[in-house]
């Protein structure tokens, strides 16, 4: 018997009809984990598995960990601002922390407050985190170097104009999306770039966020520096950094990406392949009454009883019979002869940030 070679299903495959609602959404519950020091990466814990490393590894302990690195105008470095050693202070919420930091610069001691505050009401579904480096001396000499801040993960990608970057986690789950870390620069008072280095026998990438030495665009003078962050779940970065610039740029509006996969790329006659749809919203609006128009491969045949995801319902075409998800226990296999295409509709918005996942079976 022959082969059938099975080749992902691409975007343009898909069509996406979507009605968009101006209305302000509440993000799900998803505050950052509680920062605590990793001995083994000289780091501290973000948010999952992403971290703030230190501008050298192999520091010995917290105290005199160099988690700045402050640079002249030429970009030598100049200092290292550490970290004390205390706290960090955590607020009893547990939505924000801070810890202290202090560097001598051309003699003088120059101190500086690291601060992290989650938003659980910002718009992207794991709410936002900033990240704002601070210096607390009051006499403003801070502000003219140029500080370098490390963000950690597995792979990091930093957008064109340097204005925004993404680091990703691989899940260890198979077939679960990857975890990536949305980073943008508020108020632009720095800007980004990709690095690599070597911790503990492992190569890690990272992102360096840079300050500006003109401070004049933030708020606060005496801000050297200042971050947005949030978390999603996708395919790839280039989605995350969409939604990336959406978030810098304040936009007004949902951006549905869409992919599909099969599970297999040779199949023979009789077996059974399995497709994973996900949509992605990479706006910075909630996405109403999203319908996608999924369709059946030529020489398969539906498993109605297959479909599963988000919860939703499926309209069989051109039966026009509708099945709702994840109640398909009852649904007969007859229902899925001569089906040609699938509309899906999830049963809810989808918030700027979120991923609805389907997936259903054929048969050769």
């Amino acid at each position: 018997m022959s082969k059938k070679i099975i080749r992902p299903v691409i975007l343009a495959s898909v069509a996406l009809m979507l009605v968009a609602s101006a209305m302000v959404c509440a993000a799900q519950p998803g505050a950052p984990s509680r920062v605590r020091l990793y001995e083994e990466y000289d780091a501290i814990d973000l948010w999952g598995p992403f971290a703030l490393i230190a501008t050298e590894p192999g520091a010995a302990g917290a105290e005199g960990m160099p988690l700045i690195g402050i640079a002249d105008k030429e970009g030598h470095i100049a200092a290292r601002a550490a970290w004390d050693g205390k706290g960090p202070k955590v607020s009893s919420d547990g939505r924000a922390w801070s810890v202290n930091l202090s560097a001598d610069l051309d003699g003088r001691h120059v101190t500086y407050e690291l601060t992290s505050t989650w938003d659980g009401s910002s718009k992207p579904v794991n709410g936002t985190m900033m990240l704002v480096l601070q210096e607390t001396s009051g006499s403003g000499v801070g502000s003219e170097y140029i500080h370098k801040m490390r963000l950690a993960g597995l792979a990091g990608t930093v957008s064109e104009d340097g204005a925004e970057a993404v680091l990703s986690f691989a899940s260890e789950a198979d077939g679960k999306l990857p975890d990536f870390l949305i980073i943008t620069a508020y108020e632009d008072s720095c800007e980004f770039a990709k690095g690599q280095m070597d911790i503990s026998d492992k190569a890690i990438d990272f992102i360096e966020a840079s300050s500006y030495t003109d401070t004049a665009k933030c708020a606060d003078p005496d801000r050297i520096m200042a971050v947005n962050m949030t978390m999603v779940k996708v395919w790839s970065a280039e989605p995350a950094l969409s939604l990336a610039k959406a978030m810098r740029n304040k936009g007004t509006s949902p951006d549905l990406c869409i992919i599909g996969s099969a599970d297999k790329k040779t199949v023979n006659p009789g077996d059974t392949i399995e497709y994973t749809y996900h949509i992605f919203n990479a706006g910075m609006e909630e996405a109403m009454d999203i319908e996608a128009n999924i369709p059946v491969p030529e020489g398969t045949e539906l498993i109605p009883s297959s479909l599963s995801g988000t919860e939703g319902k499926v309209r069989l075409i051109p039966s026009r019979e509708v099945i709702d998800i994840p109640s398909t226990s009852e649904v007969t296999r007859l229902a899925g002869k001569g089906i040609a295409s699938m509309i899906w509709t999830p049963g809810r918005p989808l918030l700027p940030g979120g991923t609805f996942t389907v997936s259903f079976k054929v048969t050769i």
